[in-house]
């Protein structure tokens, strides 16, 4: 199981790399870019440290990390909420809106369902199939707003003369 669990979540993990930040450093668009896209890379962080406790399924401790995760990914949520456009600009801060809330509410929603099926060491055929189909829509689901943020992205950086780069993770 715990196998499986691993290329799923380097499945999942791997369409959260996404987010760029931007060459021109000092410029301002630039630093709107990378003020929310390093919000983005702390929760993925924070997602991959989420992921460490599946292995050992100590339910207490999934679930520790599940809320510290849930409590950042709130944060920021908040502070994305409340910065202002860039130059009347806001669909990158929308689409991060937009990807935040995603992370929060499968933090409070599968997520606590998965930490339950994971922590079972006798789980039956229908908690592997509930644990599958979670797997499963949650890829399907963040993709789909990680390319909406990769597009608000790049669609920033060419409208503000940005060159982004994919940083190391």
């Amino acid at each position: 199981m715990f196998s499986t669990l691993k290329k799923w979540v380097a499945m999942l993990l791997f369409t959260c790399f996404a987010a760029m930040q931007t060459y021109a450093g000092s410029h301002p668009a630039a630093k709107y870019n990378d003020a929310i896209v390093k919000k983005q890379h702390k929760v993925v962080k924070g997602f991959m440290k989420f992921y460490k406790t599946f292995e050992k399924g100590n339910k207490e401790k999934m679930h520790e990390e599940r809320e510290e995760l849930l409590a950042l990914t709130t944060k920021y949520l908040t502070e994305l909420q409340a910065i202002g456009d860039y130059e009347g600009d806001n669909a990158l801060k929308e689409s991060a809106i937009a990807l935040f809330k995603f992370y929060k509410s499968t933090l409070e929603t599968e997520y606590p369902h998965m930490v339950e099926l994971i922590a079972n060491k006798n789980r039956s055929k229908e908690d592997h199939a509930k644990l599958e189909a979670f797997k499963n829509d949650l890829i399907t689901r963040e993709k789909q707003h990680d390319d909406h943020f990769e597009e608000a992205q790049i669609a920033f950086s060419k409208k503000h003369k940005l060159t982004l780069i994919h940083p190391k993770m």
